[in-house]
C-alpha cells in the first residue's frame, strides 16, 4: 500500500474512531437525554430479541397455576367485588385440590358490609322486639364475610397483597418483614425505600400472616420488564407477592442479601434463599421471565372452582402447586403492557417471576454456601457494562481500521457479518445462560461507522471522479475513469516506473499545409483531424499526453496497467493510418491538402507520474524508450513509411505482418535497435504479400552475411516489382556508397542515423 492510499485513508480512519469514541461516551454518560435515548433503545433491542426467542406455546408450569376472575365468572358469579365468603369458599376448594400457597393479586383493604350490623344501622330509632335486635346481634359475627374469609386461611399457607404508597400514609396491616440473616450488616443499600402502604384488614392480615407487594412499576415507555423483589420500609425490607410465594413454597425460614459497596452505598447483588440465589440489580429488581405469550399458564376460571366445574384430571394440576388468585377480567383492570404483549395479565406477571425463581433452584441446587451457576429466567451480569465497553471499543477499531479500505459491497458485507456476529453472541449468552447484554448501543456504531464509512466513500469518489474527469477527461475515455475509481491498483499519480508502450504521431509537411490556409481553416482541419485520431486512442486503451501542434503523443500501460499494452498501441497505430486516408475524400471536399501520417512506436521502461512545477503539473511519461519512440516516427520519412515500431514493440506481437526494416542507431542512442514496419493482421495478408515478405527477409539476411551479390539481385527483383517502396531503393543505394571491401569485422550492419 502506497503512502498516497495512506493518506487518503487518514480522515475517515480519525472519524471512525471519534465515532467509536462518542459511542463509549453514548454508553457510560449520565447526561438525562442520552441516557433515556440508550434506554430507548436498549428496550427495543430487549423486546425484540424476547419476541424472537421466546416459544409461541410453551409447557405450563407444573408447580404454577392461576385462578382467574375472567369475564366468565363475574358473569356467573356477580360482579365485583364478591362476597367475602364466597372468597373464602374459593380458599378452601384450592387447599381441598392440594394447593399448597394461595397467594391473593388482591387487596382486602375495605371492610365487606355485615347483614347483620346494616339491618341494625336501618332499625335505629325504630321501635322492634328486642327479640330481633338480639338475633341479628347474636349472628352478625356468623355471616360476617370477613370473619367467614379470615377464618378459612386458618392453618393454611396465604400470601396477601399489599401497595408500597409514595406518600406518607399507612391504610390497614402490612405483612411480615423478611427475615434476613445479615441484617445488621447492609447499612446504607440502594435498595428501594418506601413512605407508604395500602395493605389489607387486620382480622385478615393477622391470620393470614404472610404478604407480599404486588407493585409492579412500568419503564418510561410504560412497558413492564422489571419487577423489585425487595423494598425497604423504616428499617425492614419486605417481599414481593411471587418472592414471598416461593419463599412459603419451599418453607424458607430466612433469607440473605448480598450487596456490594459503591460509593458509600452498598448495591445488591443477589437475595438468597436456602435453595437458589437470585441475582438482581443494584436496587433489588430482576428482569419479568416471561415464559411466552399471555396466557401460558394453567388458568383456571374462579366460576369454574367454586361450581365444581373443573374436569377431575385438570383439577388435578392444582395438587402441590402455588395458586395465584388474579383478575383478567375486561373491566377490573389489572391488564398491563409488556414485551410480549401489549394486553397481559398483571398476575401472569408475578406468576413468571415466581416460576423462574422456582426453576432457577431445580436447575442449580445452589446453597447459601455456593456459587449461582445458572438461571432460568434472564439476569444482566454485574460485568455486562464493562463487556459492553471492551466489544464497542475493540470491534469499533476493527472497523474503524479497516472500512476505509474496502470497496462499497466489502463494506455492506463486512457491516452485515459484524452485525450478525454481535447478535449472534448476544443471542448465544441469552440461550445459554439467560444472561442479558445491551446491543443496541454497539450495533448503533456499527451502523454508525459502516453508513458514514458509505456516506465518506460516496463523497471521496464524486469528488475523486470529479478530479479525475478533470484531469484526464481529455486524456482518456470516461468509461477508463470509472475503471480507475473502482481500481484498487496504485495509478502512479505520485511518480511510477513500468513498462510501457508510448505513441509519436505527426503530420508529414505541416509547414507547407499551414501556409496554404487562413488560420480558421487550420483551425478547422486540424479539429477534424484530432478529434477521430483521439476517439480512435481511447477506443483502443490509449492515453492521450499532449498535443503539440500538429504533433499527438500517446501512451499504453497507465494509469491502469494494460498487459496488453504494446498491441493495443499497434491497434490504434494501424487504425489512426486507416482514418487519414478514409478523411482524405472528406477533406478534399472541402479544399484542404491532403493529411499523411507518420507513427513511431517504442516499448520499454518509463517513468510516469503528475510531474511538471509546483504552478503546472502534467500526467506524462519520461525516458529514454520515450525517447526512442520519437526518433523512430521520424525515421518513417527517411524510410518512406507511415509507421515505424522498435523490436520490444515488436516481441510476441505474432497476430501481426511485420516488415522488417533496418538495424539502426539513432541519434543520442549508442545501443542499436531493429526498426520493423506493421502492415496488417496476419488474417489479413494475402499470398502475394506475404511472397514479397519471404523475399525482402532473404534479402536482408544476405546483406548482414555480406552475401552483396545475393542482397543485391534480391532487392533489384523487390524493386521491380514494387518499384515505389523506397526501403529497396536505400539499400541498393546503400552497398553502392559503401566501400565495401573496408568494412571490419565488428560490422555487423547497424545503420547510424546523425539526425533526428
Amino acid at each position: 500500500m502506497t503512502n498516497t492510499q495512506l493518506r487518503r485513508h487518514v480522515l475517515p480512519i480519525t472519524i471512525g474512531i471519534g465515532l467509536v469514541a462518542f459511542s463509549l461516551v453514548f454508553q457510560l454518560t449520565d447526561n438525562s437525554f442520552i441516557s433515556k435515548l440508550r434506554d430507548r433503545m436498549e428496550w427495543i433491542a430487549y423486546d425484540l430479541r424476547l419476541q424472537f426467542t421466546l416459544p409461541d406455546n410453551p409447557t405450563p408450569h407444573e408447580n404454577i397455576v392461576i385462578i382467574d376472575i375472567d369475564d366468565k365468572s363475574l358473569s356467573e358469579e356477580g360482579r365485583w367485588p364478591w362476597p367475602r365468603e364466597k372468597i373464602a369458599r374459593l380458599t378452601q376448594k384450592l387447599t381441598e385440590a392440594g394447593v399448597i400457597v394461595t397467594v391473593f393479586d388482591i387487596i382486602f383493604s375495605e371492610p365487606e358490609a355485615n347483614p347483620a350490623i346494616t339491618i341494625l344501622d336501618l332499625l335505629e330509632g325504630v321501635k322492634v322486639d328486642e327479640l330481633v335486635t338480639e338475633t341479628l346481634i347474636n349472628i352478625a359475627d356468623q355471616i360476617d364475610g370477613d370473619v367467614a374469609l379470615a377464618t378459612s386461611m386458618l392453618d393454611k399457607d396465604i400470601v396477601l397483597g399489599y401497595a408500597f404508597l409514595n406518600d406518607n400514609e399507612e391504610y390497614g396491616v402490612i405483612g411480615t418483614p423478611l427475615n434476613v440473616t445479615n441484617l445488621p450488616e447492609l447499612g446504607n443499600t440502594s435498595i428501594l425505600n418506601q413512605d407508604g402502604f395500602l395493605s389489607n384488614l387486620d382480622i385478615l392480615q393477622s391470620v393470614a400472616n404472610f404478604g407480599g407487594f404486588l407493585s409492579v412499576d412500568p419503564d418510561a415507555d410504560g412497558v413492564i420488564r422489571r419487577a423489585s423483589l425487595i423494598y425497604e420500609y423504616k428499617g425492614n425490607f419486605y417481599p414481593s407477592l411471587a418472592l414471598e410465594a416461593v419463599r412459603l413454597f419451599y418453607a424458607s425460614e430466612e433469607v440473605t442479601i448480598k450487596t456490594a459497596p459503591i460509593g458509600n452505598i452498598n448495591a445488591m447483588e443477589y437475595l438468597s434463599l436456602d435453595v437458589v440465589e437470585v441475582p438482581t440489580d443494584g436496587i433489588g429488581a430482576v428482569l419479568v421471565p416471561f415464559r411466552g405469550p399471555a396466557f401460558s399458564f394453567n388458568y383456571f376460571s374462579a366460576s369454574d372452582i367454586l361450581n365444581d366445574k373443573v374436569a377431575p384430571e385438570k383439577l388435578a394440576k392444582l395438587e402441590s402447586t402455588i395458586a395465584f388468585i388474579g383478575a383478567t377480567a375486561t373491566g377490573l383492570n389489572d391488564l398491563k403492557a409488556t414485551p410480549v404483549n401489549q394486553i397481559y395479565p398483571g398476575v401472569e406477571i408475578h406468576a413468571s417471576i415466581a416460576a423462574g425463581i422456582i426453576d432457577s433452584s431445580e436447575v442449580s441446587g445452589v446453597t447459601q454456601d455456593e456459587t449461582f451457576t445458572q438461571l432460568t429466567f434472564p439476569a444482566e451480569p454485574d460485568w455486562a457494562q464493562g463487556l459492553n465497553f471492551v466489544i464497542t471499543l475493540v470491534l469499533g477499531l476493527i472497523l474503524a481500521i479497516t472500512l476505509p479500505f474496502l470497496s462499497p459491497l466489502y463494506s455492506i458485507l463486512f457491516f452485515v457479518s459484524s452485525a450478525g456476529s454481535l447478535l449472534s453472541f448476544n443471542i448465544w449468552l441469552w440461550n445459554e445462560y439467560n444472561f442479558v447484554v445491551a446491543v443496541a448501543s454497539p450495533l448503533m456504531m456499527i451502523v454508525i461507522l459502516s453508513m458514514s464509512n458509505l456516506a465518506y466513500g460516496f463523497i471521496f469518489e464524486s469528488k475523486g471522479k470529479k478530479h479525475l474527469r478533470d484531469q484526464f477527461g481529455q486524456y482518456i475515455p470516461p468509461a477508463l475513469v470509472d475503471q480507475m475509481l473502482e481500481s484498487d491498483e496504485d495509478l502512479g499519480f505520485e511518480g511510477d516506473r513500468r513498462e510501457m508502450t508510448v505513441l509519436f504521431a505527426d503530420i508529414r509537411s505541416f509547414t507547407t499545409i499551414s501556409e496554404s490556409l487562413s488560420p480558421t481553416e487550420l483551425k478547422d482541419m486540424l479539429n477534424r483531424f484530432f478529434t477521430p485520431m483521439t476517439e480512435i486512442i481511447f477506443n483502443k486503451h490509449g492515453t492521450i499526453d499532449k498535443y503539440v501542434g500538429d504533433m499527438i503523443m500517446a501512451f499504453w500501460g497507465a494509469p491502469l496497467h494494460d498487459e496488453h499494452h504494446a498491441k493495443h498501441a499497434i491497434d490504434g497505430a494501424l487504425s489512426m493510418l486507416a482514418k487519414v486516408e478514409a478523411m482524405k475524400p472528406e477533406l478534399d471536399a472541402l479544399g484542404y491538402p491532403p493529411i499523411n501520417l507518420g507513427v513511431g512506436l517504442n516499448t520499454g521502461m518509463m517513468n510516469v507520474g503528475n510531474m511538471g512545477s509546483e504552478f503546472r503539473r502534467a500526467y506524462t511519461v519520461l525516458g529514454d524508450a520515450v525517447n526512442l519512440s520519437s526518433r523512430l516516427e521520424g525515421l518513417t520519412k527517411q524510410y518512406g513509411v507511415k509507421l515505424i515500431v522498435g523490436e520490444n514493440t515488436r516481441e510476441g506481437q505474432d497476430d501481426y505482418i511485420f516488415r522488417r526494416l533496418d538495424k539502426v542507431q539513432v541519434k543520442g542512442k549508442t545501443e542499436p535497435v531493429i526498426i520493423y514496419e506493421p502492415i496488417c493482421l496476419v488474417s489479413d495478408a494475402d499470398d502475394a504479400l506475404l511472397t514479397s515478405l519471404e523475399q525482402h527477409e532473404a534479402a536482408l539476411d544476405h546483406y548482414y552475411a555480406r552475401e552483396w551479390d545475393e542482397a543485391k539481385k534480391l532487392f533489384k527483383h523487390l524493386k521491380e516489382s514494387d518499384p515505389d517502396r523506397m526501403i529497396y531503393s536505400i539499400y541498393l543505394d546503400r552497398m553502392s556508397s559503401m566501400n565495401l571491401l573496408l568494412l571490419t569485422d565488428e560490422w555487423d550492419g547497424t545503420f547510424e542515423h546523425t539526425t533526428k
